[in-house]
């Protein structure tokens, strides 16, 4: 795959299979462009985890 198709993944992170993200993650290794991108999803995801903790936050009133 290449980039293209693994912004795909990206896209999806927190929903991937773990295959898909073992392929992701093996791929960021050799590509800093994406691994810059992944480790930017996973810093967002740890601050609204942080910020909302169980999911409070998306829950209605």
């Amino acid at each position: 795959m290449n980039c293209e198709e693994y912004e795909k993944l990206l896209m999806r992170f927190g929903q991937l299979t773990n295959r898909e993200e073992e392929e992701l993650r093996a791929h960021a290794a050799g590509c800093p462009a994406c691994a810059k991108v992944l480790e930017f999803i996973e810093l967002e995801q740890r601050w609204i985890k942080r910020l909302c903790p169980q999911n409070r936050c998306m829950q209605r009133h």
